[in-house]
């Protein structure tokens, strides 16, 4: 990365949990993801921050897919794309408000309320929950003496779910509140993790997207110019950003019996961590995979997983990247980063920036 104003204040790669990998390479990444008969989905990938499981993530078909049809009509791209007007019009607010030669944290002030607010539009919630959702900052949970801490989530959680069975409402925790499975009501844990899952799964993934994005553009003048001037190619330069970020790095899962991972031998039972990112760094399916390449297509990349696990709010990603890029490009075109302060995460043959803690943004006059 280049630019005059750019400063980058390192940190040590991410620690992940001491969990084995299970797959490496593209091929083996993809199987893996969709061979839930092999590596499962059954379990609470987060039990030290939460007593329930996240519906429909950690579930396997055919239970899954009853589920995930609770949620899924929010996702559905018809309904994101009639969307995009009211979710354009919160990235063309906080643009505005920029000032020419002023530094701005984007991270807490550009792109974390730009995924908030996007988030109540899709979901039909007030201010005061836009408000108590940026109180959290780019984590769901907190860190308390060291340890995560969801306690407020969970009372957040409780609290909606129960207004929603007294008086559901035309939005997603009504829709939860009055699904059934089997002909039978949700349980509360089931509503519980359904409710987490929206909240909590699009909420830093895609700060860590638009941040990422604006990092290199912001560092590389070359791109910057090329996308101001072609914004049609927004789109594919997204695909690349979301490659070479992988927001999600990887997903618990279990084996369901012994299987062999490389040289190792995984047993039965025993969890371990899908990983997304070494298959979106294969040499034998990117080329140059370490270097952004804008235009780069095709782009097969695993960033929303794959097979029937894939991310469900993927359209509402895409969508709240591309109109965040595509007003900054339109409305402040000339920037640069001023400092940055990134975690980094080791991949195949070199490392990439995986979370942004901070980064300063600098619109030119």
């Amino acid at each position: 990365m280049t630019g005059e104003t750019y400063v980058d204040r390192m940190r040590e790669p991410e620690e992940y949990p001491e969990l084995l990998p299970l797959a490496a390479s593209y091929e083996e990444v993809r199987e893996a993801a969709r061979d839930w008969r092999v590596l499962s989905s059954s379990l609470n990938g987060q039990p030290h921050i939460r007593p329930y499981r996240q519906f429909p993530l950690e579930v396997d078909p055919p239970e899954h897919s009853k589920y995930r049809s609770i949620i899924g009509p929010v996702f559905e791209r018809p309904r994101i794309v009639a969307l995009e007007p009211e979710i354009r019009a919160v990235a063309h607010e906080l643009i505005d408000q920029i000032h020419p030669g002023q530094p701005v944290e984007m991270v807490a002030n550009l792109a974390l309320p730009m995924v908030i607010r996007a988030l109540a539009v899709v979901f039909g919630r007030s201010e005061d929950d836009v408000a108590t959702w940026l109180s959290w900052g780019t984590q769901v949970f907190l860190l308390r003496d060291g340890r995560p801490d969801a306690t407020h989530l969970q009372e957040y959680l409780a609290r909606v779910i129960d207004e929603s069975i007294a008086a559901p409402g035309d939005d997603v925790f009504g829709r939860i509140a009055t699904a059934s499975v089997d002909g039978r009501p949700l349980t509360r844990n089931e509503m519980i993790g359904l409710a987490d899952l929206v909240l909590a799964g699009g909420r830093d993934t895609v700060v860590n997207l638009i941040a990422g994005a604006v990092w290199h553009l912001g560092s590389n003048e070359a791109d910057r110019t090329r996308l101001a001037a072609e914004p049609d190619l927004i789109p594919i330069a997204l695909e690349e950003f979301l490659r070479y970020l992988s927001p999600l790095p990887d997903i618990p899962r279990v084996a369901v019996h012994d299987v062999v991972v490389g040289e190792t031998v995984v047993r039965a039972g025993q969890p371990g961590r899908l990983p997304f990112y070494p298959a979106n760094f294969d040499p034998t399916v990117f080329n140059d995979p370490l270097q952004i390449r804008i235009d780069r297509q095709p782009n097969p990349h695993l960033a929303f997983g794959h097979g029937p696990h894939a991310c469900i709010g993927a359209h509402l990603a895409r969508l709240e990247g591309r109109v965040f890029l595509e007003e900054l490009l339109t409305r402040a075109p000339d920037f640069g980063i001023s400092q940055a302060d990134v975690r980094w995460l080791d991949v195949p043959g070199g490392r990439v920036p995986h979370r942004f803690e901070s980064l300063h943004l600098l619109v030119r006059d």
